[in-house]
């Protein structure tokens, strides 16, 4: 709905679930856009993308050394790129030193 909802403000007419044929075959897409002024049919399609198991491994590895280096260093702005994560054994060495 909230899709829907940001193309109905960018000018487009709406459509939800409205049955179509695609190469032949029906097809029911989550919206359908309609540009009144050029007479264009959009159909948009809708998918919630969950954060991948890599990236929560990356994320796990980086809190857990910027939660250590917050201890020693203030006001220091840092940026870094984890090109492979920690396993939690090793993770967890780091924090014991």
């Amino acid at each position: 709905m909230e899709t829907g909802y940001n193309f109905y403000h960018s000018g487009f007419n709406i459509t939800f679930d409205e049955q179509t044929e695609v190469n032949k075959r029906n097809k029911k897409p989550d919206i359908k856009l309609f540009n009144t002024r050029t007479k264009e049919e959009l159909y948009v399609e809708i998918s919630i993308q969950e954060v991948s198991d890599s990236e929560k491994e990356a994320n796990k590895t980086w809190f857990g050394i910027t939660d250590l280096l917050l201890n020693y260093i203030h006001d220091i702005e840092y940026r870094g790129k984890i090109h492979k994560s920690l396993s939690d054994t090793h993770l967890n060495k780091i924090k014991q030193i």
